[in-house]
């Protein structure tokens, strides 16, 4: 049987690589909706924060947490409790950022980039924490 120490920092490491490419999927999800189809930045991030929720839940329990002996329905439901918590907090902190810093919900400069990158990140921390201990933890745990 391997060290968990060991396993703890594959997942981290995992974790870490995967929200680098969740994160590239959800800024071009959002730009290509803003710039090249005109959709408002606030509703754009919307719909990039529904699509990644999907796509992340895939990747989390077969990649990073590699947590296939629970069945998927079990660990969904609290997933999904645990990302309308944490895309709640997102979406509503990107547009009070949003409005604090540009003075609209619809700026016409990039700024949305920058802010949402923020809100992003600072969520990425928690998640790691509330995924690895209550949502993809292993049966042993």
């Amino acid at each position: 049987m391997s060290d968990p120490r060991e396993q703890q920092r594959g997942s981290t490491r995992r974790f870490v690589i995967w929200i680098v490419c969740s994160y590239a999927l959800n800024l071009g999800l959002l730009a290509a909706q803003v710039e090249l189809a005109g959709v408002p930045e606030w509703l754009a991030f919307a719909v990039s924060l529904g699509t990644i929720t999907l796509v992340n839940f895939v990747a989390l329990r077969l990649y990073v947490y590699r947590s296939t002996q629970t069945p998927a329905r079990s660990q969904f439901l609290p997933y999904l409790a645990s990302v309308a918590g944490f895309r709640t907090a997102e979406y509503v902190s990107f547009v009070a950022l949003l409005w604090l810093v540009t003075g609209s919900t619809a700026p016409d400069d990039r700024r949305y980039i920058v802010l949402s990158t923020i809100v992003l990140a600072v969520s990425v921390v928690l998640k790691n924490v509330v995924y690895k201990r209550l949502v993809f933890r292993s049966e042993e745990e």
